[in-house]
């Protein structure tokens, strides 16, 4: 992309120039639709994406994304053999929803910078998933959160009817309260 900038010293005398500067990214694009663990790599440099996709996938064991800050629209994980870990540890952001369906092998998933979801929050069926690394930044989930048949989960205890906004689901996760 292309921004233009003008220089500006503060004072009202001199000579001010517009010039244009082209921005490279390493990104290889904003929607990551993801198949290998070389593309899952790929993406590392990248601060924001419009979407995050793993769909069916084999051999992809872990998605590190260190520096991804914000997802315009959605985060879908479904149905991936050999996922062990997702790491979005400074994710603030996601415009639309968060879903993790019967991934097996997934024990972690970093989200614990997350603060806001456009819409919805859905883990279920992960049978292994230990870990979320949801806490007090979550402060809003505009539609639902839905945590179902993650035997080895604690959910997080939040206060979770204010940061839900239609309701939150908690069902066949293990069962921590004190």
């Amino acid at each position: 992309w292309t921004c233009e900038v003008t220089p500006y010293d503060g004072s009202e005398t001199g000579t001010s120039a517009a010039t244009s500067t082209t921005v490279v990214t390493d990104c290889p694009s904003q929607d990551a639709n993801i198949t290998t663990q070389a593309e899952a790599d790929s993406y590392i440099p990248c601060v924001e994406l419009n979407s995050i996709s793993l769909h069916m996938t084999s051999a992809v064991t872990t998605v590190n994304l260190p520096n991804l800050v914000t997802v315009h629209d959605s985060i879908y994980f479904h149905a991936n053999s050999d996922l062990q870990e997702v790491s979005l540890p400074v994710l603030n952001a996601i415009g639309g929803y968060a879903y993790f369906y019967h991934n097996y092998d997934l024990t972690d998933v970093d989200l614990d910078a997350l603060q806001t979801v456009g819409e919805y929050l859905y883990f279920d069926g992960n049978s292994i998933l230990e870990a979320v690394g949801l806490d007090v930044d979550l402060i809003l989930v505009e539609e639902y959160s839905y945590f179902s048949n993650n035997t080895l989960l604690c959910v997080p205890e939040l206060d979770w009817p204010t940061i839900s906004q239609d309701y939150h689901y908690d069902n066949g996760n293990l069962d921590c309260a004190d």
